[in-house]
C-alpha cells in the first residue's frame, strides 16, 4: 500500500474578471464534472450563449483528504 493516496481529478468551468488596477479574479462557474468532455460542453454552451464571457476549463487534482493523515486516522480508531 502506498503512503500517498491516488490522485483524483474534477473538472470545472471558470471565468476570469479584470479588476481596477489590472488585478484578476477567477470564479468557478460550473462543475464539478467527473469527465473533462462534460466540462468542455458546459464551457461551449456558455460561450455560445454569451460570447463575451472569458470562460475556460480547469482540472483540479486532489490527493485525498488532507485532514485524514496517519495521526487523524489513529485518533479516530481509538475512540
Amino acid at each position: 500500500m502506498s503512503e500517498f493516496p491516488e490522485p483524483s481529478s474534477e473538472y470545472y468551468v471558470t471565468e476570469r474578471f479584470e479588476l481596477a488596477g489590472g488585478q484578476t479574479v477567477t470564479e468557478f462557474v460550473a462543475g464539478p464534472f467527473d469527465d473533462p468532455d462534460d466540462a468542455r460542453h458546459a464551457r461551449d454552451f456558455i460561450r455560445h450563449d454569451a460570447p463575451s464571457r472569458r470562460v475556460r476549463c480547469v482540472e483540479v487534482v486532489s490527493f485525498g483528504d488532507c485532514l485524514s493523515g496517519p495521526k487523524e486516522k489513529a485518533a479516530r480508531s481509538e475512540s
